[in-house]
């Protein structure tokens, strides 16, 4: 194949990828069950039109955009489920141009997207009708403002850091556990503005980045931040380890067991535990690598990419110690799971970085088989987790919830408190597409204030 045609054929074959993610986003959306957490998000703070409600569960963007969607197309499961699916489309959206813009290599740039796009706990989330998906969206656009403005030479300095803070701002307002994320990502962000600022006063760019972000928060989130009543923030990690734990299991939970019996499975299987810290090893072994080979000085690229890994690893450094800090002083908890998964594309992005363009002779050995290796099992595991047409079971001490379809030909009476059925009664009145095509319309007597203290699905 001539290298015309193979960069075109590379080009369409990441672009399909990355279509594939959005329609795979769509069908999931239209094929499982509304899962509690949905159904609450709904049944409190939607269908009551108590967008601003100040409470853990309610995560203020994806609500209002729930309430504009269920009030403009009616209380289905894709009207329910269309902010999320938004900030998923951005989301690719986004990986897509970081991973065009940090690296060259087809060989890098393809597994790193599916490992930002298909890692099955950040895909569950890009479906499923909570704030995760739109926070994570939108943390990644703040970071990749910067980026845009080197690649592309636009926008202007001002205007980068405006749309960055902007992004942060709408970042938080879709999930407070991003707050930290935020916070270290405006630190690195204002650094960065402050180095290329030109003359403009320190005050004006430190301005210019927080109080388009600050404005956005106040406004979406500042009623509910007033009168918070303190609930909701007690279930979390006490240690580092199980913090690390929760995310690692929740993105490499299981593979499809119909594939049990053939050969990849025992090997993915075996590799499972080895994953993380293979990465870790090929990682710093690629940067010892290319330090010490030298020929990144020779490359404007590859000097950017290293201070762009160099910031990414202050932000995910920063953030940690934000949290411990936190537990330690306040004993606030840890994040476990989901009100963590911030931390997983911030650093696949890391990692990824920290692949130098032209690496030496001696060193590429390394190289390729940091390139190959890796991500070669992450994209098996991947994508054998992605090809599941159902939601995997998840352990309750993973913070997420067990997925199960609604019983056919059981009425809402006689169905038990544990099946998905049982969630379509908390929904007050309403008439909501639960398991398919199936419709369940009940009635919810409870009042909001006495549902509130007693609920467990919080994030």
């Amino acid at each position: 194949m001539k290298p015309v045609d193979r960069r075109v054929f590379q080009e369409w074959l990441l672009i399909l990828t990355a279509l594939f993610a959005i329609v795979w986003a769509v069908i999931r959306a239209c094929v499982q069950s509304i899962t509690m957490d949905e159904a609450d998000t709904y049944a409190w703070f939607v269908a009551t039109s108590n967008v601003w409600y100040p409470f853990s569960n309610n995560h203020i963007l994806n609500t209002l955009l729930m309430w504009v969607s269920t009030h403009a197309f009616g209380p289905s499961v894709i009207a329910i489920r269309a902010p999320a699916l938004l900030g998923a489309t951005f989301y690719v959206g986004i990986c897509y141009f970081l991973c065009r813009s940090i690296t060259e290599r087809f060989s890098i740039r393809l597994p790193v997207f599916i490992c930002l796009t298909y890692n099955p706990f950040i895909f569950d989330y890009m479906v499923a009708a909570r704030g995760y998906g739109l926070a994570n969206a939108f943390l990644l656009a703040a970071i990749a403002v910067p980026v845009w403005h080197r690649v592309k030479s636009r926008p202007s300095l001002r205007q980068s850091c405006v749309l960055a803070s902007l992004a942060l701002g709408l970042s938080f307002s879709a999930n407070y556990s991003f707050a930290f994320a935020g916070l270290a990502v405006f630190f690195a962000i204002t650094a960065w503005a402050i180095r290329r600022r030109a003359g403009e006063p320190v005050l004006h760019i430190v301005g210019l980045c927080a109080l388009p972000g600050l404005f956005v928060a106040l406004l979406l989130c500042g009623y509910p931040m007033m009168h918070w009543w303190g609930y909701g923030y007690d279930i979390g990690a006490h240690s580092l380890r199980e913090m690390r734990q929760s995310l690692v299991q929740s993105s490499l939970y299981q593979l499809d067991p119909r594939f049990r019996a053939t050969g990849w499975y025992k090997a993915m299987s075996f590799l499972r535990p080895l994953l993380p810290p293979l990465l870790v090893v090929l990682c710093l072994s690629q940067i010892v690598a290319t330090r010490l080979d030298g020929s990144w000085r020779e490359d404007t690229h590859a000097r950017w990419l290293g201070r762009f890994a160099a910031a990414l690893a202050g932000i995910v450094t920063l953030c940690v110690l934000m949290h411990w800090l936190v537990f330690r002083l306040f004993r606030v908890p840890l994040p476990l799971g989901r009100a963590g998964i911030f931390l997983l594309p911030l650093c696949t992005l890391l990692e990824v970085s920290s692949r130098h363009r032209r690496p030496g002779p001696w060193s590429h050995s390394g190289s390729a088989a940091a390139s190959s290796l890796c991500p070669s099992a992450w994209l098996s595991t991947f994508c054998s987790a992605c090809a599941c047409p159902i939601l995997r079971s998840i352990n309750g001490t993973q913070m997420q919830r067990k997925f199960i379809p609604c019983w056919r030909g059981t009425t809402i009476s006689t169905v038990s408190p544990m099946s998905e059925c049982s969630i379509c009664a908390s929904l007050r009145s309403t008439t909501i597409e639960c398991c398919r095509s199936e419709r369940h319309s009940v009635s919810f007597t409870r009042s909001l204030p006495t549902l509130l203290p007693t609920n467990q699905s919080m994030s």
